[in-house]
């Protein structure tokens, strides 16, 4: 699990995602790289630190978004 912001895997998470569309790949790299005041969770499915798949979850105040499956 990748909380963000997380520098150290933020490069693997935004090639991962970079399918995703122009808006996305602006959340996904923000939410991994700088504090947003969210809670961004990115779960990892990896092999030797190369991500495969994804599930990501948003939370604020008690409102939580789980998209990027």
């Amino acid at each position: 699990m990748v909380v963000g912001p997380d520098p150290d895997w933020a490069g693997q998470v935004e090639r991962l995602l970079g399918h995703k569309g122009p808006v996305w790949q602006w959340q996904n790299s923000a939410a991994v790289r700088r504090e947003l005041g969210i809670e961004a969770r990115f779960y990892l499915l990896h092999r030797r630190g190369e991500p495969l798949a994804n599930l990501a979850t948003f939370t604020h105040r008690g409102v939580g978004h789980f998209g990027h499956v």
